[in-house]
């Protein structure tokens, strides 16, 4: 079940398909609403690319961590800590690639990304 196995219990029904086709297709609608979130802020900060520039940079290094989240997630006691530091380990290519994409600091890149403190 790979990814879908973090936030559903095993055995679990899928609701339409199989989960092999539900996965796949969340991780591609996660990926460009997230890229939608990020192109927002970085025009709100003052980034001059594209959409199509920065979905293609971050989609440069997404796919293969998608893959191998994937493969983690069903290593059986380390899956949840490894997914938490890959995810925290993407952050690194994510600001590089906002930084190029939109031709700004790498403050503007970090805080391009990271949660709204309130």
């Amino acid at each position: 079940m790979g990814l879908a196995s973090i936030w559903v219990r095993s055995g679990t029904s899928p609701p339409i398909g199989s989960w092999a086709a539900i996965v796949p297709l969340g991780v591609i609608v996660g990926f460009y609403d997230f890229e939608i979130v990020l192109f927002i802020v970085a025009r709100l900060l003052g980034g001059k690319g594209s959409f199509g520039t920065q979905a293609y940079v971050q989609s440069l290094f997404y796919a293969p961590l998608a893959i191998l989240q994937q493969v983690v997630v069903v290593t059986p006691t380390l899956a949840r800590p490894l997914f938490a530091l890959l995810a925290v380990c993407s952050l690194i290519p994510t600001t590089t690639s906002l930084k190029a994409a939109h031709g700004y600091s790498m403050l503007r890149a970090v805080l391009t990304w990271r949660p709204p403190l309130f």
